[in-house]
C-alpha cells in the first residue's frame, strides 16, 4: 500500500513537470521558409530541358520505338525468304556456291 502512494506521487510529479514546461513558440517565418524551398524546387523543374517529365521517361520511350521497329524488320526479313528454295538459292549466290558443292 505504501508503494502505491509512492508511485502515485511520483505519477503526479511527473505529469506537473510537464504542466510546468513553457510553452513552445515556433519561429515566425518557418513557413516562409518552407514555402520558398518548394517555389524553388518547382522552378528547378521548370529550367530543365523536359520541364516536368523526367529523363528517364524518354529513354524509356526510345528505347521501345526502337525494339517496335526492329521488331518490324525482323519479321519482314522471314517474308522474303518464305520457301527453302528461296533461301538456299539466295545464299548461293551470295556465296557464288554451285548445286554440286552441297
Amino acid at each position: 500500500m505504501e508503494e502505491d502512494k509512492k508511485i502515485f506521487e511520483k505519477i503526479d510529479k511527473t505529469l506537473n513537470a510537464f504542466e510546468r514546461l513553457p510553452k513552445l513558440e515556433a519561429n515566425q517565418f518557418l513557413f516562409t521558409r518552407i514555402e520558398s524551398a518548394l517555389d524553388l524546387e518547382e522552378q528547378s523543374e521548370k529550367r530543365s530541358i523536359f520541364g516536368p517529365f523526367n529523363l528517364r521517361y524518354v529513354g524509356l520511350a526510345i528505347i521501345l520505338i526502337l525494339n517496335i521497329i526492329a521488331g518490324i524488320y525482323f519479321f519482314n526479313s522471314h517474308k522474303r525468304h518464305s520457301s527453302k528454295d528461296q533461301l538456299i538459292e539466295s545464299l548461293s549466290k551470295d556465296y557464288n556456291l554451285s548445286q554440286n558443292e552441297f
